[in-house]
């Protein structure tokens, strides 16, 4: 089992939950190995992601704050 390079986060942890995988072998554009995603690295980029809608939800509610005083 492997994903290719362009796959999406989802898509990745849809084949490591299919086939009850930890780590998956990343292909690049020609077949060739160019990486290896395991289910850390997918914590780790949705823990950012998250974070990142936390703050902006911090910074609109402080907006609406101040034009709605």
């Amino acid at each position: 089992m492997t994903v290719r390079e362009t796959d999406s986060m989802l898509e990745a942890l849809a084949s490591m939950r299919a086939h009850g995988l930890r780590r998956l072998p990343v292909l690049g554009a020609h077949g060739v190995l160019v990486g290896l995603l395991s289910l850390d690295d997918l914590l780790a980029a949705l823990a950012m992601q998250v974070q990142a809608l936390a703050e902006a939800i911090i910074v609109e509610r402080q907006h609406e704050a101040f034009e709605r005083p």
